[in-house]
């Protein structure tokens, strides 16, 4: 059976202390889904900036699957998932 671990957030900024939270998490768990939503957000990053940070401090790790959305399209992706 696979493990996943989800790790939601807005990450504005994406900062060190997330980066090394999430390679915590490879040791665990088969699978981290991190999940960046700005709903509800007034200032700060956007989708697509929050996006670009973490794939920028991240690069491409087998087992991490990165989701950018906004409320129900986030919900329903998890669900799927």
């Amino acid at each position: 059976m696979e493990r996943t671990a989800i790790f939601p957030g807005s990450f504005d900024p994406f900062t060190r202390g997330h980066e090394a939270l999430i390679h915590q998490a490879l040791r665990l768990f088969d699978k981290v889904i991190v999940g960046i939503f700005t709903l509800g957000r007034g200032a700060g990053f956007g989708l697509k900036e929050a996006s670009r940070s973490v794939e920028s401090s991240l690069g491409p790790i087998a087992g991490i699957v990165l989701i950018v959305a906004a409320g129900g399209a986030f919900k329903q992706t998890l669900v799927d998932t």
